[in-house]
């Protein structure tokens, strides 16, 4: 291809649709906040569903994180496709996680993207992981003695409810300096 035939494939639309694959709120922004920063001249259609990681709900791994990203992309994809439009542009599947650092646990998350119907899109995701932060250890020990997950940890030690569908771990040890929406904005 002359590279004037691989700009026209790339040219971007005027508007673009975005399958997510939660509706967890902070994803949701997260993705928006990404994409308008990405595509800043594209009216954007966020579509968010309920699909499953296929992974624990609490991803105890790198791997198994990154597998729950990828798994959801697919998932956002398969679904906005059975809702009865085309296909998305992208479909993007966000997981956090948790991995060993020694006697503590690291938090971070993985991102997936695909694009299905873009003239060069991706059909496998391609991914990304956020930075990384060591959990203090009463957390840590919630969710290894008690098998807690990391937001029903943070709601148990920070007397809160439903934080991982608001500021997330992060959010709440930054002091709102840095929320979940925006540690995964990063990395998408």
């Amino acid at each position: 291809r002359t590279a004037a035939e691989l700009e026209a494939r790339m040219a971007i639309p005027a508007a673009l649709t975005v399958a997510v694959g939660s509706k967890n709120p902070c994803k949701v922004k997260a993705v928006r906040l990404a994409f308008s920063d990405a595509f800043p001249t594209c009216q954007l259609k966020i579509s968010p569903f309920d699909v499953a990681s296929g992974v624990s709900d609490q991803p105890m791994s790198e791997e198994e994180t990154k597998q729950g990203a990828e798994n959801r992309a697919k998932a956002a994809a398969a679904a906005f496709a059975q809702a009865g439009e085309s296909g998305p542009d992208f479909a993007v599947g966000l997981e956090g996680g948790v991995g060993r650092c020694g006697e503590g646990l690291d938090c971070f998350a993985y991102m997936a993207v695909l694009a299905p119907s873009r003239p060069l899109g991706l059909a496998n995701p391609s991914t990304s992981r956020t930075a990384s932060f060591l959990l203090p250890p009463v957390i840590t020990r919630l969710m290894d003695k008690e098998g807690l997950e990391l937001g029903d940890a943070d709601d148990k030690i920070f007397s809160r409810v439903n934080s991982k569908h608001r500021d997330g771990t992060v959010g709440i040890l930054t002091k709102g300096v840095i929320g979940r929406s925006v540690f995964y904005r990063h990395a998408l």
